[in-house]
């Protein structure tokens, strides 16, 4: 018989009291560290999403480049795009497969895909770099003796690469769109 039996209010009550305010000390501790969500609710998210929506986004070559830039322009321009961008995202992609898994008769069973993207974030206006960064996926898939089936794997784990690559350089630019301003220094400081 358990503590928490619906034949014991007491101790429901207890566990409720006790859940909440365990609830309410974790919200005060994150809310005292300056912690906020990217894409939380609130005036944060849809500052965000204005920013987001001010990158132009350019082209990247072949299939593969055309589907991240794609999934890109979905997260980046999910309220529709900016008249004026005032950024402009470069986007280099890097692929590469590996086969991971042997039978005993030498034969692969598994392979990975390893994606790289290289982008740098400029102002629009001056072409003047203002952030780089890189983003990398590895996904795995099964390599079956059937080729429709070999195929088909391979091409899934491939989109689902890109998917997590324009998750990523999506949180990594929005995080750099709505950072903090600095706070000057005491060389900055007027006397």
């Amino acid at each position: 018989m358990s503590w928490l039996d619906r034949s014991r209010p007491w101790a429901v009550r207890s566990f409720r009291v006790l859940f909440g305010g365990f609830a309410v000390g974790v919200a005060l501790v994150v809310a005292g560290c300056g912690f906020h969500p990217l894409y939380g609710g609130g005036d944060g998210d849809r500052a965000a999403a204005l920013e987001l929506a001010k990158v132009e986004i350019g082209t990247l070559p072949n299939r593969e480049g055309h589907k991240l830039r794609n999934l890109l322009i979905d997260r980046f321009h999910a309220d529709g795009r900016s008249r004026e961008p005032r950024y402009r995202l470069e986007v280099s992609l890097n692929a590469s497969d590996q086969k991971i898994g042997v039978s005993k008769d030498a034969t692969a069973t598994r392979a990975q895909w390893y994606l790289t993207a290289v982008y740098t974030l400029s102002d629009r206006a001056s072409g003047k770099p203002l952030f780089k960064g890189h983003s990398r996926s590895i996904t795995g898939y099964a390599l079956p003796q059937a080729q429709f089936g070999y195929l088909s794997n391979q091409l899934a784990a491939y989109d689902e690469g890109l998917e997590q690559l324009s998750n990523d350089i999506t949180t990594v630019i929005g995080m750099y769109l709505n950072r903090e301003p600095e706070l000057p220094t005491a060389a900055g400081v007027a006397k």
